[in-house]
């Protein structure tokens, strides 16, 4: 029996330079979210940990991995210093950010590739996504008395918490469409879980990256994301056919040694897919 559990000698995630950028709007209040997922469907008791933010503005709204901005902004007061070293990140942060324009009832949603894949760029409507049904159930969340609705959407089942003492209609990702701010949300299965865990009204400017950004369809990124995940040594092959691909496998015997992999070779490199969306 021989498992693999090292993956592609790569850099493991580029980040993105967060000094050149386009100002969308002026912040009115900043809300915080931690998030809870499951990597691996198969092990719903290992779950990996992020935080959300989410900058709200009068028109627009911007939601992203507040990790992920720190170590973007870390590697870019590297660069500017001259700095060499600034690889690394971590493969388990959610990679997307979701612009929200509420006057053109539309969403711009990037999704950064793995390592030094495309960043594609995405549109949708914003405002009709989610088909909700309300229920009289109520709860208490950061002193919020919160009213419950739920949404089937794209394979899962959600059940979000909202308080109508906050009028905006947003939330983290793509949910929104409810009489209030969401300040909780998660899915059926207990494998993605948003929890609010602070509400701030201090301004953030709304930003988007000024980047070299790949327009595709919603559809065309996922399958990108999805070929990824289920064959690696295809994948860095895309982009880069000189790839040489090395892993570490604990064999038989229990010795841990270095193996190529090779197409059509004894091991094939895959991880875990577990999308937010699933169709």
């Amino acid at each position: 029996m021989v498992s693999l559990w090292a993956v592609l000698p790569l850099s493991a995630q580029r980040f993105m330079r967060t000094d050149d950028f386009t100002l969308l709007d002026e912040g009115v209040c900043s809300v915080s979210y931690e998030v809870s997922y499951v990597l691996d469907s198969t092990k719903p008791d290992e779950k990996e940990k992020d935080v959300f933010r989410l900058d709200i503005g009068e028109r627009w709204s911007k939601s992203y991995s507040y990790a992920l901005f720190r170590y973007d902004s870390i590697c870019t007061k590297r660069t500017l210093k001259g700095q060499k070293d600034v690889s690394g990140g971590a493969d388990t942060w959610l990679f997307m950010e979701v612009y929200k324009d509420r006057k053109n009832h539309e969403m711009a949603v990037t999704h950064r590739a793995y390592d030094i894949g495309p960043v594609f760029k995405y549109r949708e409507p914003s405002d009709v996504l989610m088909d909700w049904t309300f229920s009289d159930e109520v709860c208490t969340i950061l002193g919020y008395r919160c009213r419950k609705a739920m949404s089937r959407f794209r394979g899962r089942i959600w059940t979000a918490w909202y308080v109508s003492e906050i009028p905006i209609s947003d939330g983290p990702w793509k949910f929104a469409g409810l009489p209030g701010l969401i300040l909780k949300v998660e899915d059926d299965r207990g494998h993605y879980s948003f929890s609010c865990i602070a509400v701030r009204n201090n301004a953030k400017p709304i930003v988007m990256w000024n980047y070299d950004y790949k327009e595709a369809t919603r559809e065309e990124t996922w399958k990108f994301d999805k070929d990824c995940y289920s064959d690696l040594y295809d994948y860095a092959l895309r982009l880069d056919p000189n790839a040489q691909l090395l892993a570490d496998v604990v064999d038989a015997s229990g010795r841990m040694v270095e193996v190529e992999i090779t197409r059509g070779g004894a091991y094939k490199m895959a991880w875990p897919y577990n999308p937010l969306e699933l169709k």
